[in-house]
Order: C-alpha cells, then structure tokens, then sequence
C-alpha cells in the first residue's frame, strides 16, 4: 500500500516525462505491475531510496522488452541506470551555462571522450579514498587554502575539469563539507561487495591488534620434518614467497603449543594490512569452529560475517583468496579439505590454502600423497634462546604479569632469564611459546614460596604441580570454546567437570 501511495506521487512529478522520452508515460497501475512482475524487484524497493531510483531506473531497463518476467533487475543495476541518468542531466545542464572560451573547450573534448564515463571514474576514485584516507567517513571536509597539498585537491580543487565532474556527480556540498547525496552512492561507487571487504578487514586488524600483537615473536620454520633446526628461516618470509609462486597448498605443521595458530593470526593480519582494492582477500578459518569445513567453507565463513548471497556468489566467480585453515588436528577430518571445497576448479573459489596442522596427526603415507608441484611444507622450529628472552620483555610489558608478583617488585628480563635457567630442565621446556608463557606465569608463585633461591632446585616437583594445574586449566579454556553445545563431546566434557575435571587428567 504504501508502493502504491509513492507511485501515485512519482507518476505527478513533472521530470517524470524525460524519463520515458517519447513514449507514453506508466499509469500507477502500470508501474506497479511491473515492479511485481520483474523477479525479486518487491523485495528491493522496500526500501524507500531504492523505490524512488527503481522508479526512475525501471523505465530504461525494461525499455523494448516484450517478456518483463524475464528482465534481471539487481540493486546494481538500478544504480548503475540511475546513474547514468543523472549524469547525462547533469551533462546537458552544464552545456547550457555561461562558461569561458577556455573552459567550453576543456567541456567539449571531456564530452567527446565520454563525459559519463570520466564522470564514474572519478566518483570511484573519489569513494576509494574516502575508504583509504577516513576509513569510511562520508563526510569530506574541503578548506581550499589548507587542502591544496593534500588528497583532496585531486576532487575538491578548482581546476575545470574536477568542477565539471563535480558539478554533474550525485554530490551535495554545505560550506567547506562535501559528501555524496545518499551513504548508498558511496557504498555503490566503491563497490558493494569492497564495503562489506573494508568493515571484515578493519574488524580482524582490531581483533589482532587487541589480542595477539602485542605478544607475537616471529617465528622460523624449516622446510620438512627431516631438516635440521639450524637450517630454519622466518617463517613469515616463507610464506610470502609461496603466495608468489603458482602452488596452492602450504601445509604448516609443528608441534602443540609452537605458535601455529598465532602466526597464522599475524600472517592474516599482515596480509589484510598490504590489501588493496579487488585484490586477493585473506581469510582465516578456525576449521574446530566451523560448521562442516568440508563444504563451501569460504561462502560459510562470509555468510557469518555479513555478506549477502549474491555478493558471495559475485565473489565466487571473480575474486581470489588466501585462505588461512587454522587447526586441523582438532577437527579430526577425514577429508581432503582442498579437494571436498572443489578449490581452483572451473566456476569454483580461486584460493591459495595455507592449513596448519600438528606434527604428530600426519599419517604415514602422508608424503607420498602430496603433490610437490601445487603443495609446499614448512615445520615451526623450537623458540631459541634470543626469542625466549624477545617474548619475556613482551610478557613484561602486560598490565596483568605485574598481578602475577602480588605486590613483589617485578622482575625485570634479565632477572626472569636468570629465574628460568635455575629450574633444572625449564629452559628447554620454554622452547615452545605455549610452554613458556605457563612458565612465565608459575614462576613468580614458586619464588614467592621459596624466598631462598639456593633451594629452589628442591622445588622442583612443586613447580611441575604449578604448571600441571595451569596447563590443565588453559586447555579446559579451549575445550570448552571449541565444543559443540549437544554433541556427544560435549555431554561427556561436561561428566568429566562435574566429576572433577582436573582430578580426572591428573589420573589419567
């Protein structure tokens, strides 16, 4: 009804008229007979501004068209026609004013180049860096003394040209602020899906910033299990040159607790950070938490993170991915994950898959199955001691370790490299990250409860029950986060917790 009432008022509007030319303008009744029988059309123009560009759009889409049922109206294309119309207005109005000899001719030649195709290009230049340069603020602020040296000369600034692309775009100005007349224009000329793509890439880059950043050390990896240690490289740099190189499988293995899911994490946030616009697209993939990762996990993966089915579909076809498969050893597959996700075949998702995975789920034929000319390995080295002592100065620099020492002074590095090595065997132990950091968070408690350090080596067993009962408790954390409410696992996670979940590991 209330469609209904808007064309009834549409129909009245004079300008009307040069939208349908010669031909005989829609009756309301017309009109709304076409808009229902134009598929999925309804469902778009409930939106009040997507009605009124629809009803100016819909006249040239479906203009010579003997069967409407078959037109395929989507929300791009009633911008993309819209658009035009604006600018072949907008075009013909600023023929008729008053300009210089100099500044008709430089109208003259933008018009014979195609004044609506220049005119596009500068709108999505403009709404490009409107993302880059304000993350997404609509609203440009131009002070023309101020703004000659900055980005926003090249679409503010008063050369001839800029004016007469400005003057004919669907912007609006209010003193020195200048924005596009509706948010969906700059949403249109940077491109749906790009929106969606910005909003995923600032959301993960905080996510990292907030909980990973400021605890990563760099890893190093060797190329295979039966290399030696001393032959390992940054890992980061391995990587980089496998997403340059034509194979499409990088499987990383390494041992519980080496640090696999957070470089991951920093590989996908280095990776969102040298993004550019439609190019390839990180993606990472917690495989323990998906529903079926064997199936479309990509388009799973976008649908969570509110991307519309068309849009995954448009992405399916003509983007490309670096998918970061985290956890492969806790989602207990039986699959091929590449080969069930129909990875790189014709009309399916283009993807270069980095999958991580623990050293000791690897079957014994796994080598032989692999095909080198598409697959590529790497195996995370243990910390040596120079990495141990980098990630002690990061843990210190936790607000939380100084909760650790309970009013003690807080030791500084050197003091808590010192501590490590007095405990017999704790040095090799902080080798592996997830090792270390339980080792860092214990040792406090354990001097605090041996003020003499002469007799901390007797201490030993009460260090080990330290750590135990840590250990135990961080990897009920992640149990509980992983499983899946009413699961079989879950049922008896939960029997074990009300029995007494670390009563029941310590005997087992």
């Amino acid at each position: 009804a209330q469609i209904v009432e808007y064309v009834e008022q549409f129909v009245q509007d004079s300008e009307v008229h040069e939208l349908f030319g010669s031909r005989s303008i829609w009756s309301v009744k017309e009109y709304v007979d076409k808009l229902a029988k134009v598929p999925n059309l309804m469902s778009l123009v409930t939106n009040p501004f997507l009605l009124v560009l629809a009803l100016r759009a819909l006249p040239e889409i479906i203009d010579g068209v003997l069967d409407v049922e078959k037109v395929e109206v989507t929300r791009v294309r009633i911008y993309e026609t819209f658009i035009r119309q604006w600018l072949d207005i907008n075009q013909k109005r600023l023929q008729t004013l008053r300009l210089s000899r100099d500044e008709s001719n430089i109208l003259d030649e933008m018009i014979q180049e195609d004044f609506a195709e220049l005119a596009i290009t500068f709108l999505k230049n403009l709404a490009t860096a409107i993302f880059k340069e304000q993350d997404g603020n609509p609203v440009v602020r131009y002070v023309p003394k101020d703004d000659k040296t900055t980005w926003k000369f090249e679409f503010f600034g008063d050369k001839p040209e800029v004016m007469f692309l400005r003057q004919a775009s669907p912007l609006t100005r209010a003193g020195f602020l200048h924005r596009f007349i509706h948010r969906s224009f700059l949403e249109y000329f940077y491109g749906f899906v790009e929106q969606n793509i910005h909003q995923l890439r600032s959301m993960r880059v905080r996510e990292y910033e907030q909980f990973v950043e400021g605890s990563y050390i760099s890893c190093f990896a060797k190329a295979n299990l039966l290399e030696q240690d001393s032959m390992s490289s940054p890992l980061l740099k391995i990587v980089e040159e496998f997403l340059n190189t034509d194979r499409k499988v990088f499987l990383l293995l390494g041992d519980s607790g080496s640090g696999k899911t957070t470089f991951n994490l920093h590989l996908e946030r280095a990776l969102w950070k040298g993004y550019e616009k439609e190019g390839r697209i990180p993606v990472f993939i917690n495989l323990a938490a998906i529903h079926h990762p064997e199936q479309d996990m990509i388009a799973k993966y976008l649908l969570a993170h509110g991307f519309k089915e068309d849009q995954i579909e448009e992405m399916r076809l003509h983007r490309e991915f670096d998918v970061i498969c985290d956890g492969y050893d806790e989602g207990h597959f039986q699959n091929n994950l590449y080969n069930s996700n129909q990875f790189n075949l014709a009309g399916q998702w283009k993807v270069k898959m980095i999958i991580s995975c623990r050293t000791t789920h690897l079957s014994q034929d796994f080598h032989n199955a692999a095909a080198t000319d598409v697959f590529q390995e790497a195996v995370i080295v243990p910390f040596s001691t120079i990495q141990i002592k980098e990630y002690v100065g990061k843990f210190l620099l936790d607000k939380d370790t100084h909760r650790l020492f309970n009013g003690w002074e807080v030791w500084g590095v050197d003091e808590y490299m010192d501590k490590l090595q007095r405990v017999p065997n704790m040095l090799e132990l902080a080798k592996n990250p997830s090792m270390l950091k339980l080792s860092l968070m214990v040792l406090p408690s354990l001097y605090r409860n041996t003020p003499d350090t002469s007799n901390v080596e007797e201490s030993q067993p009460m260090f080990y029950d330290k750590f135990i009962d840590k250990w135990i408790e961080v990897r009920r954390g992640c149990m509980e986060s992983a499983l899946q409410a009413s699961s079989k696992e879950q049922a008896a996670f939960e029997g074990l917790v009300n029995e007494g979940f670390e009563k029941a590991v310590i005997n087992y």
